[in-house]
């Protein structure tokens, strides 16, 4: 009689529970909006991870209990969890879709509906199957490496050795085809994340237009052309007060104040997206403001819009803002694995108002 071997396909209880656990846990409220697919990755991730825990704490906990639940309860089992999981998703959908939304109205984001959960569920399921799939070629592999290993050693080395030298040997041959697969899942992802944002955050809303205020970049002679400076830039070029609209506020006399702004279609590096940057203070006589600021974009290059014109209201628009993009998607990846291109642009466009402002006659002045 041959010894029962589980199917490629077996899953264990205890991996799923606790997996369908951690990928509910993924769709709880979040700091910033999530893209219906990145959240759907998301849950498979999460999901693949919680497996991952919950496999092993069930293997343990067979290991150390004896105790086994009645043939029907094991019979039912998955029918129980499914029937769980049916009720949880139908709870926490709804509720999900309304912490999107509610999130993406602070930020000014475009709400989701409904219907975009599809492919929230295509997205968490390939993820988790992939994942899973990831992992049971992993467990072979490193089985089939320890045979070899181990075929190897033992007729040179005594038994404990010979098990040693195969346990390490096949969990460097393991290490080593993950570090693998990561490298070119990570690769391929951030390139796909790249091609994604770069479409929907690299072209100006198609309901705004280009200033007509010649303090503002892209505007009359700016040198910064309108199609480059992206969605967030157009957003913070178009919607800056004019003196008009200061003075109404604050009653006092008020001069237009100046936004310059470089997008990454404007230039290819940073170094010449700051070049592009100064010539634009130069040209505006920036540096003949009371206040210059160098301010710091997200990854997407978005301002927080109640900053700068609270800013230019309080100084009646005697202010220059600029700002130069240096990525166009909201990651962490361009500051974790290119630490010095989110801050390469700013010590030029110190140096060029410190520069400019030592040309004037002494006055109290902020850069």
């Amino acid at each position: 009689m041959t010894p029962h071997r589980p199917r490629w396909y077996h899953v264990d209880y205890g991996g799923v529970v606790l997996g369908l656990l951690f990928s509910a846990l993924s769709l709880t409220p979040s700091l910033l909006p999530r893209p219906i697919v990145l959240q759907g990755v998301i849950a498979g991730l999460s999901f693949a991870f919680g497996y991952a825990v919950g496999a092993l704490l069930w293997y343990v906990g067979k290991r150390i209990v004896r105790w086994r639940p009645p043939s029907i309860v094991q019979r039912y089992a998955w029918w129980y969890v499914l029937a769980a999981w049916i009720v949880g998703a139908l709870a926490l959908g709804s509720s999900t879709v309304e912490w999107q939304n509610d999130v993406r109205a602070h930020v000014g984001a475009e709400p989701i509906s409904s219907e975009n959960w599809i492919a929230f569920a295509f997205a968490s399921l390939a993820t988790a199957v992939a994942c899973l799939a990831v992992g049971r070629i992993v467990k072979l592999g490193a089985r089939h490496a320890y045979r070899l290993f181990h075929g190897h050693f033992s007729e040179r080395r005594t038994p404990a050795r010979a098990r040693t030298l195969s346990l390490a040997g096949s969990g460097i041959v393991v290490m080593a085809g993950i570090s693998t697969v990561a490298m070119l899942v990570t690769a391929g992802g951030l390139a796909f994340v790249d091609r994604s944002y770069a479409s929907k955050y690299g072209t100006p809303r198609p309901t705004l237009v280009e200033p007509s205020s010649e303090y503002r970049s892209a505007g009359a002679d700016s040198i910064v052309a309108w199609d480059g400076v992206g969605r967030d830039g157009a957003d913070i070029l178009s919607t800056a007060p004019s003196a008009e609209e200061i003075t109404r506020v604050t009653g006092l006399p008020a001069i237009e104040p100046i936004r310059v702004y470089v997008g990454l279609n404007n230039a290819p590096t940073p170094a010449e997206r700051a070049q592009v940057a100064v010539a634009e203070l130069a040209r505006l006589h920036a540096e003949e403001r009371a206040v210059l600021v160098v301010a710091g974009t997200t990854g997407t290059g978005w301002l927080d819009p109640a900053a700068i014109d609270a800013l230019e209201y309080l100084h009646a628009g005697d202010t220059a803002i600029v700002a130069v993009q240096y990525a166009d998607r909201r990651r962490l990846d361009p500051g974790l694995f290119s630490p010095r291109v989110p801050v390469e642009p700013n010590p030029r466009l110190f140096g060029a108002g410190a520069r400019g402002g030592t040309a004037l006659p002494e006055n109290p002045r902020r850069v």
